[in-house]
């Protein structure tokens, strides 16, 4: 019952507090520094961390996937396997993980510290929102900046895929890269790319959450964050189920 009761009352901050980040965030003034200084630090500190992911993911499923089948005499579908496995689950999915794990936790951190030390009780008593001035510029940073970051590991996967398939395999690059991007069908690149949107607002909301929620001492910041990243994970992982599933029994519903 206990742990019942724990899960309740977070749904209902995580869902309070995104109620007042999109309420608050339109009346004036609107913080566009603050949104661009996160969006750069969100975005550019995390390029090369994804890109070495995406140069990394792209490697492997090549020579894995791509000798596995050499054997069968299949190496032609190496393209549209790697296709749909990077636009359906390792660029959005495993990026978002990633990311949880960069972006959420210095979230958490700064927020953390900033309450601890009493500076969000500051900004409130200066009669500024603290929501408003401190929490919705990270949530529409990472709104705008994930979903990018995800579509660009999955671009390097992609041509590093086509580079690996050349040495190892002898497939052409042009024609590696042509299966790729006509293998899955639109719909099914529309509903993954949307994903990144949903996991960048479980990323920030909860970062934020924890961050706000977070009590005395660095001990207790540091708590704050490991809770925050593996609750993130948690969720990036059951709703990518759950959305999946969704998007199948749609398409079955024509």
């Amino acid at each position: 019952m206990k742990t019942l009761k724990n899960l309740t009352n977070f749904t209902y901050d995580i869902f309070f507090l995104a109620y007042k980040v999109f309420t608050q965030f339109w009346k004036k003034p609107i913080y566009y520094k603050i949104i661009i200084r996160n969006m750069y630090d969100f975005g550019y500190h995390s390029l090369l961390t994804i890109l070495i992911l995406g140069v990394s993911t792209g490697g492997v499923l090549a020579l894995q996937i791509g000798k596995s089948i050499e054997r069968y005499g299949a190496k032609l579908y190496l393209p549209k396997i790697m296709s749909l496995a990077i636009i359906g689950e390792f660029a959005p999915v495993l990026t978002s993980i990633i990311l949880a794990g960069r972006i959420g936790a210095g979230i958490t951190s700064e927020i953390g510290t900033m309450k601890v030390t009493e500076q969000i009780d500051a900004i409130r008593a200066l009669g500024v929102s603290h929501i408003k001035r401190v929490i919705a510029p990270k949530v529409l940073a990472c709104l705008l900046i994930i979903p990018i970051l995800c579509l660009f590991m999955g671009v390097v996967a992609v041509i590093t895929g086509a580079v690996i398939a050349k040495s190892a395999l002898s497939l052409d690059p042009v024609f590696f890269i042509t299966k790729a991007l006509y293998t899955p069908p639109f719909s099914f690149f529309v509903f993954n790319f949307s994903k990144t949107f949903f996991f960048a607002l479980c990323i920030s909301l909860v970062a934020c959450h924890y961050g706000l929620n977070t009590t005395h001492g660095a001990y207790e910041v540091g708590k704050a964050t490991m809770q925050a990243v593996v609750t993130s994970f948690l969720l990036i992982v059951s709703f990518d189920l759950v959305l999946i599933r969704l998007y199948y029994m749609w398409l079955h519903s024509f």
